[in-house]
């Protein structure tokens, strides 16, 4: 089962939608977020270098998808069908602050219901909030690896910075 996001990136006046369509949760999409960030922020136009950072990321083969098949695709808005978005947008001294909202489970109204407070976060409280998921689901890695033997080589997941 899918886990679809969108990442809407604003700098200057343009919008870009990106799309998502596997590991759209905060542990996976928002490291490629923060990393996507950290590889771009010092350059002459951080914003569309991010962009082109999330769009140059490809599927490895271990993911069961198409190997080398792009990780985001352009798309004109929000996809319907999507659990989180992502907002990002960079100021005119091209410091980024991010917004993200998540459909609570097992609801389809895309109206209502929607986790969000509305704040834009500095880039260091969006890694915090990453990490946090990051490290939740390294303990149910660590208890999946005890009910079974196909999880006792699982990797856990490395925590993100900022650079």
């Amino acid at each position: 089962m899918a886990t679809r996001c969108n990442v809407i990136v604003k700098f200057g006046k343009s919008t870009v939608h990106l799309y998502r369509h596997w590991d759209g949760y905060p542990a996976v999409c928002g490291a490629a977020i923060v990393e996507a960030y950290n590889a771009t922020r010092k350059a002459h136009n951080p914003g569309p270098a991010f962009v082109s950072a999330l769009l140059a990321l490809r599927n490895e083969p271990r993911t069961g998808q198409t190997e080398g098949s792009p990780i985001y695709e352009l798309t004109d808005d929000l996809h319907g069908d999507i659990e989180h978005v992502y907002a990002v947008r960079f100021n005119a001294s091209d410091v980024a602050k991010i917004r993200h909202a998540a459909r609570p489970q097992g609801m389809f109204d895309d109206a209502e219901g929607w986790t969000n407070d509305g704040k834009p976060l500095p880039m260091s409280g969006f890694v915090a909030i990453v990490n946090q998921e990051r490290e939740e689901m390294n303990m149910r890695l660590v208890e999946l690896a005890k009910e079974s033997a196909f999880y006792a080589d699982a990797e856990p997941f490395a925590l993100v910075a900022l650079a």
